[in-house]
């Protein structure tokens, strides 16, 4: 491949040159290829999201590509096209023919010992197929370099990502001494001071007590990466146990950060945000409420929603603590095992739940869940027949309130999600 200096060089294990991981190096080489080629060419991951793309003017760019390097994603037609032509287990260029009107591509592995990391795509032009030997051997060349620089970013990745982890592990630990050293270097690194303070905010895809696996930890690094993205000078995270933890400074339009942040996640994916602490080095009681308020919306989501804040989760901020997962019918208190083994009885129960959270006001309660109040007596005249109580005395009051909270947080008693 022709020789040009697009930055620094370190050698590779045979001594030969390997290009820079610096910024701007993909660009750069993708650029010389396209020079080389004397035609534009954009460099994807495996998922067909735009890596780089070269800067040529020469030649005319088609809808497609225009659309690629604008949204950095291709159409998911794209990926398809390159799985049926193969390229993903080839080791030289191959044609890969458009099924929308379109010039065809030629498509070439990005591979770095055996992993495939990226691909390369340019426009097929006239006397471009057959693939000729000059075409291949450049095209070969600068997949190898560009493997090798993506391996060697993903390395960087993974170790700034390490580093990072142990930070916010050492920031969220039980030892004072060690949260606060890990504060003080967050701060000289220029993670932002907030007069309101930090807060932790967490998510996870999976319920509480899920085995996360291998597959479901690594989606999670993609998301915090997608996440941090969103906020990125401002916020720092690690993946910890089954859940991505974040750690941010509390600004006037938090609100509005954390809701762009979530809309940066599938909809599956429930976070759970703890309260602010003035001082960085308290944070970790912050991610201890995060994590109740994530619970919170897996066991709740029709009363807390997809985002649960500790602030706003009353009662449950102790029903939270308890061992739920380890509680079964025989551990709730007998109004409730009856009223919810009786016929009918999850419609009376969200009937009587919802009667003790109005204070047993009979007109906000039937506006409530949409019944007359006739029927809201009728009702009530059956629970209190079902467990032979008067549902007007405040301890009954109590502790029917309190089983029917334990027992949906239990998972004992559906709701709606």
């Amino acid at each position: 491949m022709p020789s040009r200096d697009h930055g620094r060089a370190s050698s590779r294990p045979d001594g030969t040159a390997a290009p820079d991981v610096s910024a701007g190096s993909l660009g750069r080489l993708v650029d010389r290829l396209g020079t080389d080629l004397d035609r534009p060419v954009v460099l994807y991951d495996p998922a067909m999201n735009v890596l780089a793309f070269s800067a040529h003017s020469s030649h005319d760019v088609d809808a497609n590509r225009s659309a690629a390097i604008l949204s950095r994603r291709t159409q998911p037609r794209a990926l398809e096209l390159v799985h049926e032509a193969g390229v993903h287990r080839a080791h030289v260029p191959v044609v890969v023919p458009s099924d929308a009107g379109l010039a065809d591509r030629i498509g070439m592995p990005v591979r770095h010992g055996g992993a495939l990391l990226g691909y390369l795509v340019c426009v097929a032009e006239p006397g471009d197929l057959p693939v000729t030997d000059r075409y291949r051997s450049i095209v070969v060349d600068a997949a190898a370099d560009l493997g090798l620089l993506l391996h060697a970013g993903d390395l960087q990745r993974r170790t700034h990502r390490a580093a990072t982890a142990a930070t916010v592990r050492d920031l969220l630990g039980d030892d004072p001494a060690i949260r606060g050293d890990a504060a003080g270097r967050l701060l000289r690194q220029g993670m932002p001071a907030s007069s309101a303070g930090h807060l932790v905010l967490t998510f996870s895809g999976l319920p509480p007590g899920a085995d996360p696996g291998h597959s479901s930890l690594l989606e999670l690094e993609v998301l915090l990466d997608r996440a941090t993205g969103t906020v990125a000078s401002s916020v720092i995270g690690a993946v910890i146990g089954g859940a991505a933890v974040l750690v941010l400074p509390v600004a006037p339009d938090h609100r509005r950060t954390v809701q762009r942040l979530a809309d940066q996640l599938p909809d599956e994916v429930r976070l759970g945000i703890g309260a602010p602490r003035t001082d960085l080095v308290h944070v970790a009681g912050s991610a201890r409420e995060a994590a109740l308020a994530l619970s919170g919306a897996w066991h709740d989501p029709a009363r807390h929603g997809r985002i649960a804040r500790w602030r706003d989760l009353g009662a449950d901020q102790l029903l939270l603590r308890l061992p739920l997962d380890r509680m079964g019918p025989a551990d709730l208190p007998e109004p409730v095992r009856l009223l919810l083994a009786a016929r009918g009885g999850l419609e009376l129960a969200r009937t009587a739940e919802s009667y003790l959270d109005h204070g047993g006001d009979a007109q906000a309660t039937a506006r409530a869940i949409s019944i007359h109040r006739s029927t809201l007596y009728y009702r009530l005249d059956r629970i209190a027949a079902l467990i032979g109580v008067d549902v007007r005395d405040g301890s009954v009051r109590h502790e029917l309130h309190t089983g029917l909270r334990v027992a949906t947080l239990c998972g004992l008693r559906p709701v709606a999600g």
